[in-house]
């Protein structure tokens, strides 16, 4: 498979919910100090791939993804910190099945939603 841009610009949050439902996970970590979340999709992209998506992501959607790679699979996924992840559930969260909430920050931090007012992180 290979991704364009072009087939890019024909998600909607809907369709990014259902991709993200299929190949996405969140990693959990929590210290005595914070408890942050990490969305990650295993998108199987090549390195160019993964640039196309990280500028569709940051046009289109306002949010910052960064590109990790999986030596498992030779190939990269997506990943959004803490605060991106905020922003990645707000665009899909409604369109996440309830058997898959689990994959959202909010399940294990329900005020994550509550730090985002209008496009200020506080």
């Amino acid at each position: 498979k290979t991704i364009s841009r072009f087939i890019l610009n024909k998600l909607n949050p809907e369709a990014i919910a259902i991709w993200y439902m299929d190949d996405g996970g969140v990693s959990k970590k929590k210290n005595k100090y914070c408890f942050s979340v990490e969305m990650r999709i295993s998108t199987y992209f090549s390195e160019d791939e993964a640039d196309v998506f990280i500028e569709y992501f940051r046009e289109v959607w306002g949010i910052e993804a960064k590109k990790r790679f999986s030596k498992k699979t030779q190939t990269f996924y997506m990943a959004f910190n803490n605060t991106e992840s905020v922003k990645l559930e707000l665009l899909i969260g409604k369109y996440i099945i309830p058997s898959m909430q689990y994959k959202l920050p909010s399940y294990y931090n329900p005020r994550a939603l509550d730090t985002l007012i209008g496009d200020d992180i506080v």
